[in-house]
């Protein structure tokens, strides 16, 4: 039983979307490069779902001890609030997969031929990973918690999207000045948009509890204008990165971004903050679509 309980702590259905960041950058690469490493790849991808996974540990940490996660939170109940897993075990899990993903992260940097033989990038990657684990733990952790101060944006935005997919890229061989941005805005806004459903739907209960989103900030009605434009980015970067594919049939990535069109109008319409919590795996769905289809037309 405890084995379901840890399982539904690390929130399986947010892994496709910490994966779309890998799968994307992949499919950049095959498309303007003719570098390939499946160990860096792969680690790649062990090491971001390693990051998602310690971010939803420390997330269900955080909010249970600053008092969100209660009986007037929308959403799936956390392992904290209803008690199944106690906070001694979970600040021992987010430990443990603090360790994990540093281990993951540094195999990740010996494997790849460009930072293996270069120190100062080496350094630099480095750097960022600690940097990637520090900002999953301290999203919602401890009292200067910076998503308790409307930044969690700019962090997924960052680690899950930009930095997430042109640093794939770059250990898989392409160089700096070659580098997929459109692929990275497209899969950094999705990831925003995202986590702002999220803070859409909790916007009472976070108001309430002292948590500052941005949704909080800003108000219900301007974090809607503001998915609107994290959506358009995403659909815009997408169609972008497809334009400059050289592959005949890449355009059918972009039919899963035809569901973020139709979730950018039905979130217009809609008033009611708990019922933004459907438009939450449409999104994600919808990226990490986008990614894997591109990814495998390449082997096809």
């Amino acid at each position: 039983m405890m084995i379901k309980h840890w399982i539904q702590a690390a929130r399986p259905r947010t892994l496709p979307l910490a994966s779309s960041a890998v799968l994307a950058a992949g499919a950049s690469v095959m498309d303007h490069s003719t570098q390939w490493s499946w160990s860096v790849f792969v680690l790649a991808l062990l090491t971001t779902l390693g990051l998602q996974v310690l971010s939803n540990f420390a997330n269900d940490l955080g909010d249970y001890s600053h008092g969100v996660d209660d009986e007037g939170r929308v959403g799936p109940q956390r392992a904290l609030q209803s008690g199944v897993i106690q906070p001694k075990s979970m600040r021992m899990a987010v430990i443990i997969c603090a360790a994990i993903a540093f281990g993951l992260g540094v195999s990740l940097i010996f494997a790849s031929d460009v930072t293996r033989s270069n120190f100062s990038s080496f350094i630099i990657f480095l750097i960022v990973g600690l940097f990637a684990i520090a900002a999953a733990i301290k999203y919602t952790v401890g009292k200067s918690a910076y998503g308790y101060v409307g930044l969690g944006d700019l962090a997924v935005f960052l680690f899950f999207g930009v930095i997430g997919v042109l640093g794939v890229q770059f250990l898989l061989g392409m160089p700096w000045h070659d580098l997929d941005w459109s692929t990275a805005l497209c899969v950094g806004a999705s990831s925003a948009a995202v986590l702002n459903a999220n803070n859409l739907r909790d916007v009472e209960n976070d108001t309430e509890k002292g948590k500052r989103t941005l949704v909080v900030m800003m108000g219900f009605k301007a974090g809607k204008w503001y998915q609107v434009t994290l959506l358009a980015v995403s659909i815009a970067a997408g169609c972008y990165s497809i334009w400059n594919c050289a592959m005949t049939w890449a355009w059918i990535a972009l039919l899963p971004l035809g569901i973020q069109l139709v979730v950018m109008l039905q979130t217009m319409r809609e008033d009611v903050p708990k019922l933004m919590d459907r438009f939450l795996k449409r999104i994600a769905l919808s990226v990490f679509a986008f990614s894997l289809i591109h990814f495998i037309q390449h082997f096809l």
